[in-house]
Parts: C-alpha cells; sequence; structure tokens
C-alpha cells in the first residue's frame, strides 16, 4: 500500500521522489534483462491486442527499448519517465484504433434492380441490402446509407462521399473495377441476360446476333461490352421492361431474378436470349479502407459456410413475398 504521503504528493500532481527512484530502479532491472519498454508492451498487449499485433507498433517498440536501455546506463530515474511515456502515447493509439468505423454506401433508389435493391420495407429490404447489413454488423462495421440516383451514386463514389458499393467485376471491361478500389471476397453470384420479347427470341441467340443495334440499358450501371451496340438509357429495370413491352428496341439487358419480376409486374411476356454476363458481386471499397477487406472477407467466408447467405437469397423468390413488399416503387 502506498503510504498517505505519497498519496498527497500525487494529487498535487507530483510523483513522489521514492516513487520515481523505485520505478527506475525496477525498471532498471528489467530493460538490464530483456528491455523495459518491451516488457511494458507485453504487458500492455493483455488490454490492447490491436496494437501489439500491428507490426508498426512492434517495431517502434523495439527502437525505443533500445534507447530506453541505453539512457538506463547513464541515468536510471529517466527509464521511468520513458516508459510512462510511452505507455500514454500506446493509450493514445488505442483510442484511435478502438474509434468505431463508419462506411456510406448508396442504398440505390427504391425500383432499383429487384429482388436485389432496396424494396423500402424494412424488414425485407432486398437480398444485396439485407446481406451488407449482416456482414457489416458481424464484422462491427457501422453503415450510414445513401439514397442517389445511378449515377450521381457513380461520382459520390469517385470523390469519397461514398465508402463502398456493390458490384461483380465481370461488368467491367477486364474485370478491373478501378485502380482506386479494392474487392471482398464474392458475395453471391449473379446472371444477366439479353431479354427479348418471344416474337424476337430466334434473333438474338448469339452475340454476333446482338452486337452493333440498340439495348435497353440502365442509366449509370456499367457494361462490359457497351462499346459494341448503342445504348438506350433508362432509369430502372421497371422502366427497361416497359420499353421493351412497347417496342422502343428488341433487346434489353438484365439478371434474371430481376427480369422476372418485371415481366410478370408489367405483364410482359419475356424471352432469355444469350448470356450477357455471369459471375460473383462483391463490396467494391474504396482504397483507403483496403485494411477492412480481410474483416469483411472472414465473415462472408463464415455466412457462406452456416448457410445463412443462402437463407437470404432463398427467401426473395417468393413471388408473394416480391409483390407485398416491391409494391407500387416503379
Amino acid at each position: 500500500m502506498y503510504s498517505t504521503a505519497w498519496m498527497q504528493e500525487l494529487g498535487r500532481g507530483r510523483m513522489p521522489e521514492s516513487m520515481m527512484y523505485g520505478m527506475s530502479q525496477s525498471f532498471y532491472m528489467l530493460s538490464r534483462k530483456y528491455s523495459a519498454v518491451y516488457a511494458i508492451v507485453d504487458i500492455y498487449s493483455l488490454k490492447c491486442k490491436s496494437i501489439v499485433y500491428n507490426n508498426f507498433y512492434l517495431q517502434l517498440a523495439k527502437v525505443v527499448s533500445m534507447l530506453v536501455f541505453a539512457i538506463s546506463l547513464f541515468h536510471r530515474r529517466c527509464v521511468a519517465f520513458c516508459c510512462l511515456l510511452f505507455l500514454l502515447t500506446l493509450q493514445i493509439q488505442a483510442q484511435e484504433i478502438n474509434r468505431p468505423v463508419i462506411l456510406t454506401y448508396d442504398i440505390g433508389s427504391t425500383s432499383a434492380w429487384v429482388p436485389f435493391g432496396y424494396s423500402g420495407n424494412q424488414v425485407d429490404p432486398g437480398i444485396l441490402v439485407e446481406l451488407v447489413r449482416l456482414i457489416m454488423q458481424e464484422a462491427q462495421i457501422e453503415l450510414h446509407a445513401n439514397s442517389l440516383p445511378p449515377k450521381r451514386a457513380v461520382r459520390a463514389l469517385e470523390t469519397g462521399e461514398l465508402d463502398f458499393d456493390i458490384v461483380s467485376p465481370n461488368w467491367f471491361k477486364d474485370g478491373n473495377i478501378g485502380d482506386n478500389y479494392v474487392s471482398s471476397d464474392v458475395i453471391i453470384n449473379v446472371t444477366e441476360y439479353f431479354i427479348t420479347l418471344p416474337e424476337n427470341a430466334n434473333k438474338y441467340q448469339t452475340l454476333k446476333q446482338i452486337y452493333g443495334g440498340v439495348i435497353g440499358t440502365v442509366a449509370g450501371y456499367s457494361y462490359v461490352d457497351d462499346n459494341k451496340f448503342t445504348r438506350a438509357d433508362f432509369r430502372s429495370e421497371s422502366e427497361l421492361m416497359l420499353g421493351l413491352k412497347k417496342h422502343r428496341y428488341d433487346v434489353a439487358i438484365m439478371e434474371k431474378l430481376a427480369a422476372l419480376y418485371w415481366a410478370q409486374h408489367h405483364n410482359v411476356a419475356l424471352s432469355f436470349a444469350a448470356i450477357h454476363t455471369t459471375g460473383g458481386v462483391v463490396f467494391r471499397l474504396r482504397k483507403e479502407h483496403q485494411s477492412l477487406v480481410p474483416r469483411i472477407n472472414k465473415v462472408i467466408k463464415k455466412f457462406q459456410q452456416n448457410g445463412q447467405i443462402n437463407q437470404v437469397v432463398n427467401k426473395y423468390q417468393s413471388a408473394k413475398l416480391l409483390n407485398r413488399i416491391y409494391t407500387n416503387r416503379d
């Protein structure tokens, strides 16, 4: 137990000479054995493992420990002060590292990419919206959602207003998602088709038959081969299906589940022609967040193994559910 005199001195903001000397003696002995600061780092790791496991701080600890050892050879009392200062530095860094991570993303318009995009229903928000929430919650990453038009969302990601989006590398030329971005592991797989009306189905079974003409697309969406056809951009898959129904073009590009939903919603007889792209959907994060990728990948792998991702996808196969949550959102 500390004496009353010691406690009074500490209360005045001063460290008693005897305490300083005692600490310096203790740290001196540790430094002679295997360095004082490194011993503190070993002990402090119990409180803040994230710092000790960071290679930068381990290297810093080694450098400072050598300095402390050198100082201890000349003035033992300096050791206690240096060690306490280093411990305070670790505490400040711990507070920075433990600060909650918050990422901003575009939740999308309520009619975009059924059944993957946001439905407007908090309980059943859509496949990818629900998976994003579940994955980020498990990864202990907080989300802030914006709702932007597709073209505006693309610009917002480029400028840093948004931190990530959900894409498939197959939507980009050569699978290149951009030099300023990093991607996670695959969350789910999706297949896009060239869709048409039954009377035109035989005309568009190969890419050779399709390329060179006008094709219905969604404004702001990336298409890996859009240099090979003329885009007819519409605001959403809903309007895209209506354009096909009204013969504004003979072919459009749409993901299979989205096409089936909007065909039923707008009473359109639909035929699937050639496959446009097929592949995995991933988190595309701005490069400054690349340190979060291992954490996100760990959760994706966990949810794939325990079947939680399949459970979410299968839930949205129900036409009854889709009609309920996406009603009047076209």
